[in-house]
């Protein structure tokens, strides 16, 4: 990934970022990532998660596949995307953690602006 790339982030990341900034940090996160996605995805993961939190990177939040669904093995079958706990689509459970940060699908931000609102809002779980 360029470091002046925008990165496209879908919604439900947004909890990752949180517990990553703020929570438990990189061990756990990589944890969960590798037993979940395997190692590739991981570490493609982690990559991303810190990038927005240590520079002010441009982030684009979506409700579909972000740069982090290239690393996963799971998207060939389309696996996270038919639907996730409850019954509920993932896009709109990205849609809704996306409302409860106060962000607006297909807009651009700047890291900083986001880890600002975050902070802020705390865990949406």
């Amino acid at each position: 990934m360029k470091k002046d790339k925008v990165v496209i982030l879908r919604g439900a990341r947004l909890i990752a970022l949180y517990r990553f900034c703020f929570l438990h940090g990189k061990k756990e996160i990589e944890t969960c990532a590798t037993q979940d996605h395997g190692k590739n995805f991981a570490k493609k993961f982690i990559k991303i998660l810190e990038r927005i939190a240590f520079s002010n990177a441009k982030v684009k939040i979506v409700d579909t596949i972000d740069d982090i669904c290239q690393a996963c093995r799971k998207e060939k079958t389309r696996g996270c995307r038919e639907l996730i706990q409850y019954g509920i689509s993932a896009t709109a459970a990205d849609r809704g953690i996306i409302h409860f940060y106060g962000f607006k699908v297909g807009k651009t931000y700047s890291a900083k602006y986001i880890l600002r609102r975050l902070k802020e809002k705390g865990s949406c779980e």
